[in-house]
């Protein structure tokens, strides 16, 4: 798992529930009230934090803060314990959330009927060809992704994808048929 290691840790587990709970200040406070003794701070190229990690008796807990600030009392926390501090870019750190999320989906949800058709894929390559023209190295923001045959067009076109649904038992579907990719996939 891509934030265990970022954060230099065999395995971490997220304080926020899932990936829409990432902006809910709740969690910050709850990661204040955490009795820990050592703590990892991860931040971003421009030195703003982006997440914390906390030990405790069961396991390292970690939280967020690409899309919510850091609280005083969080930082004041850290004055406290033994922290150490990493450096990772912002966009690395957000694929690596994306990613924890993406596998806990995919485990926890049922799929949906698979529904991917290749003259789909095929027809849809060519309309994107065709009105697009050259898009590679863009970013593509895949909304309603479903199981993620738009996703694997733009890829194929050589764009980044972003990809997300509210349906979690498409995005199940898709995760695991690897037409989305857990890094790229939010739900």
């Amino acid at each position: 798992m891509r934030a265990a290691l970022l954060l230099d840790l065999d395995e971490v587990k997220f304080i926020e529930p899932s990936f829409d709970r990432l902006i809910d200040e709740q969690f910050t406070n709850d990661l204040v009230n955490i009795r820990s003794s050592r703590g990892r701070l991860l931040i971003n190229e421009n030195e703003w934090p982006i997440a914390v990690a906390l030990e405790t008796d069961i396991g390292w807990i970690a939280g967020s803060f690409t899309y919510r600030n850091i609280s005083e009392e969080l930082l004041d926390k850290l004055e406290q314990i033994d922290v150490e501090i990493y450096q990772e870019k912002q966009a690395e750190w957000e694929s690596a959330v994306r990613e924890y999320y993406s596998l806990m989906l995919m485990k926890n949800t049922i799929p949906a009927l698979e529904d991917f058709s290749q003259p789909r894929v095929e027809n849809l390559l060519d309309v994107v060809k065709e009105e697009w023209m050259d898009v590679r190295g863009e970013v593509c923001l895949d909304a309603a992704c479903g199981t993620g045959v738009g996703s694997v067009v733009a890829r194929t076109i050589g764009m980044t994808v972003i990809s997300f649904d509210n349906d979690p038992s498409l995005l199940s579907c898709g995760l695991r048929t690897g037409r989305l990719l857990p890094e790229e996939t939010m739900c």
